[in-house]
């Protein structure tokens, strides 16, 4: 099937100048229709529009999804391992950034109307829960056991200090 270019960039949810840029940059290469010279897209291209969408959104560059498409690129998974690497290093950079918003305004959590929580409501939570010390520790040894790296995301979405991080995941990977 052909597409022309009002087609195909509904069908990927792409707007004109966006495609036209992808084009540009050599990652989609349209045939023109002898009729009427217009753009013709081909499945194949609709199929990488649908990646170079993906992979955008992503974040990933366009110079790596070029590789990604044109060359063949095995290593997918160590590219996407690096992406997640770097908006984990995003998201840290984003966390102390709103620890230190939160500590010049002084915003009392518990008047906070937003989906930020931190250490002190976390306990007073697993207490009112019915967790005493003992139990606490026991949540973080399990949490450590089955997911390490969401327990470190966890205790850092809290603001705990990556010093009290590290001790914290020291004892409770015993």
């Amino acid at each position: 099937m052909k597409y022309k270019i009002n087609d195909i960039t509904k069908l990927v949810g792409l707007c004109r100048s966006t495609l036209l840029h992808y084009e540009k940059k050599g990652l989609v290469v349209p045939q023109k229709d002898c009729n009427n010279n217009y753009r013709v897209y081909s499945e194949s291209d609709l199929e990488n529009l649908k990646k170079i969408h993906m992979y955008r959104d992503m974040g990933i560059s366009l110079n790596d999804i070029k590789k990604i498409i044109f060359k063949n690129r095995t290593d997918i998974k160590a590219l996407l391992e690096e992406q997640l690497k770097k908006i984990n290093l995003q998201i840290s950079n984003l966390r102390l950034q709103q620890n230190r918003i939160f500590d010049i305004i002084k915003i009392d959590n518990n008047t906070l109307n937003s989906r930020f929580m931190n250490k002190n409501t976390w306990i007073k939570i697993l207490k009112g829960s019915g967790l005493d010390e003992k139990g606490m520790r026991e949540w973080h040894r399990c949490f450590e056991k089955t997911a390490p790296e969401a327990h470190q995301d966890f205790l850092e979405n809290l603001g705990i200090t990556p010093k009290e991080i590290e001790e914290i995941r020291k004892w409770s990977s015993r």
